[in-house]
């Protein structure tokens, strides 16, 4: 018996444009006292249906299980008090906690059928690679499960639909919402402001590293020399083409491309190229890359009282203002999309049931007062399900939403496809410099790590 049932005609709640919901807060306080309890094994519920949409059930059993599975990425979370604590923090209770997984799965369930509808399947292939590769990582079969709970999956089959999930998301995307370039009057409305958060230099450098049997000191002391031919009148350009040990960049001059669009070599190479003027190139430095002489080709940086001049935007900065814009208006017509699918499907939510195991008393937790803020705790967003946050190795889901995975042996990949179908993720580290964003932030892939072949080059302007 599934109890009163609420028909709904639509979900209220405007779920975010994620394979599962961000759940609670991000900072865990303290564990208690003493020894931490046992993780349990994820708790079926019996099998009741928690919700359907358009006739087709949502088991209670698969919502308690995305539940359980994130309790058992962190030992405290077994406490009712820091279970209470951690919900209270995030404005959540065991009933809107449920909802907001059941809404979730409410979403997949109408995109798997919109999917269909268009005659769209999972690439089983695809999927079968992906976690093949993610389980080779691990030393044995009891590993690989162990690590899988630990993220937050419950089995390697909510893993496995965690990816199908993925891939009919963006399949769909594509084929419900085309990519549509935009006009100019669209871009002269929003590159202008845009742009400054890409205000910056563009560089060009030679690489000098060690080949064969070179020790450090012959590549230092090429490096000198040209120098001073670089002093002596040479032409940059053709020095990069004929010494640069970076095979991407040499054969355009050595064009590294936008700081802000493009991989870095680091503190030290950054650090050189911001105190050189246009037209100027620095002493050989040093990287983990190898040896550098770097040149400053041009520069952007709007005046921060003035209006930008759409002209002035150079043409690789406006080229990644119009893609990002027009994948930002292909995010919001998917989302109408999902919230017209979602109004227009026959949604039934049964009551919960009162003998879940996440239920707890939430009067466990009470708010600390203006007077002893410090003990409350603090209020966030924590990686969805599935994803955790902290440690070594990494999960990308296919919103880039990045968590950890935090594995001694190697990383969980959620990644299944690069746009609905391209080549899969390997999720292990790929060495790739560091990647700084638009807003002058970065992520780190790879820290400094050689592979400067693999580095971006913009077109020069």
């Amino acid at each position: 018996m599934i109890g009163r049932a609420v028909k709904r005609s639509c979900v209220k709640k405007n779920v975010a444009d994620l394979a599962l919901i961000s759940l609670l807060c991000a900072v865990l306080v303290s564990t208690l006292p003493g020894c931490a309890p046992e993780q349990k094994q994820i708790a079926l519920t019996s099998d009741t249906i928690a919700a359907t949409v358009n006739g087709i059930p949502i088991m209670e059993s698969r919502v308690t299980d995305y539940i359980e599975a994130f309790r058992n990425t962190q030992d405290n979370l077994q406490y009712p008090e820091e279970w209470a604590k951690t919900l209270a923090g995030a404005k959540l209770t065991p009933e809107s906690l449920r909802e907001n997984i059941i809404e979730t799965l409410i979403e997949g369930q109408l995109i798997r059928q919109a999917a269909k509808d268009y005659g769209i399947e999972p690439d089983r292939e695809v999927i079968n690679n992906t976690i093949d590769n993610s389980r080779l990582r691990f030393s044995s079969e009891e590993a690989w499960l162990e690590e899988l709970i630990r993220v937050g999956y419950a089995s390697e089959y909510e893993y496995r639909s965690s990816l199908e999930d993925s891939y009919l998301r963006d399949a769909l995307k594509a084929a419900a919402i085309p990519l549509q370039e935009p006009t100019e009057e669209e871009l002269r409305e929003v590159a202008p402001d845009e742009s400054r958060k890409y205000a910056g230099k563009r560089s060009a450098h030679i690489l000098f590293r060690a080949e064969g049997d070179q020790t450090a000191e012959e590549v230092k002391a090429e490096a000198e020399q040209v120098d001073v031919q670089l002093e002596e009148g040479a032409d940059f350009f053709e020095m990069a083409l004929q010494f640069s040990e970076d095979n991407t960049t040499n054969k355009n001059g050595g064009d590294v491309g936008w700081d802000k669009l493009t991989p870095s070599y680091g503190s030290a190479y950054n650090t050189a190229l911001s105190s050189l003027a246009v037209g100027e190139y620095s002493d050989p430095i040093e990287t983990s890359f190898g040896i550098h002489i770097i040149y400053c080709t041009a520069e952007f940086m709007p005046d921060p009282g003035k209006p930008v001049p759409y002209d002035s935007i150079p043409k690789d900065i406006l080229k990644r203002i119009s893609d990002e814009y027009v994948l930002e208006k292909q995010n919001q017509q998917f989302r109408d999309y999902i919230n017209a699918l979602m109004a227009a499907a026959t949604i039934v939510i049964a009551p919960i049931p009162d003998d879940l195991p996440y239920i707890v008393d939430m009067s466990l937790y009470i708010p600390a007062t203006p007077d002893a803020s410090q003990n409350e705790p603090t209020t966030g967003q924590i990686p969805e399900i599935g994803k955790e946050s902290g440690g070594e190795g990494s999960i990308e889901n296919k919103e880039g939403v990045t968590g950890s995975a935090g594995a001694q042996e190697g990383a969980i990949d959620d990644s299944a496809t690069k746009d609905a179908g391209g080549g899969i993720a390997d999720g292990a580290d790929s060495g790739n410099p560091e990647i700084t964003n638009g807003n002058g932030g970065g992520g780190t892939v790879g820290d400094e790590t050689d592979t400067t072949d693999t580095s971006s080059v913009g077109d020069a302007d």
